[in-house]
């Protein structure tokens, strides 16, 4: 058995002496498979259960899963959790080892995505260069309108607006210009 870990993967030569004993005696006393062929196979009992329930079984798809076969497993995934076993009853052809390998990247994949979605998103309100060009537009809007009715108040490096009458038109940027002189926080973050 010493040779089994200088040896991981399978030969289609074990393979097909392993077809041939479930064929001979079905799928058990897998701690027989080398007594009763007659050849030294040193792979253990489990080894040789697991070679043939995840990939020797006649039935089982070999590939990447469908669409549909995805959409699926997420499904089962968020009822069921993590219980391949229970998956893989329900997805035809598909073994719980191999559900689980394909979960286990999808969500990887979904992190470096959403990650990635993360990192490009600018919030405009809180980057300093959009404030700067808030504060120039009100320090302009000022000089060009002088006004007793506008009153202006330091805050957070913003300016208050307390005047009741729109703005002259054409002056705002269309998303900053409603009835109440003032964008909705959704525009402004959309815009």
């Amino acid at each position: 058995m010493s040779d089994m870990k200088d040896r991981q993967r399978w030969r289609a030569e074990e393979d097909a002496l392993l077809r041939a004993y479930v064929k001979q005696y079905g799928p058990r006393e897998w701690n027989l498979v080398s007594q009763r062929m007659n050849t030294p196979l040193n792979r253990d009992a489990k080894s040789c259960l697991e070679r043939w329930k995840n990939y020797l079984k006649p039935g089982i798809k070999k590939g990447s899963l469908t669409e549909e076969e995805q959409r699926l497993v997420i499904s089962l995934q968020a009822t069921h959790g993590n219980k391949w076993k229970k998956i893989a009853a329900q997805v035809p052809g598909r073994t719980a080892k191999r559900l689980g390998k394909w979960w286990e990247v999808f969500k990887e994949k979904q992190q470096r995505e959403t990650k990635g979605s993360i990192n490009r998103t600018v919030d405009p309100i809180n980057d300093s260069k959009y404030e700067h060009i808030l504060e120039s537009f009100a320090e302009k809007l000022v000089k060009e309108r002088p006004s007793p009715s506008f009153v202006m108040a330091a805050s957070n490096s913003s300016y208050l607006h307390t005047d009741a009458q729109a703005p002259t038109p054409g002056l705002l940027p269309s998303w900053l210009s409603n009835s109440n002189n003032a964008a909705p926080v959704s525009q402004i973050h959309h815009q």
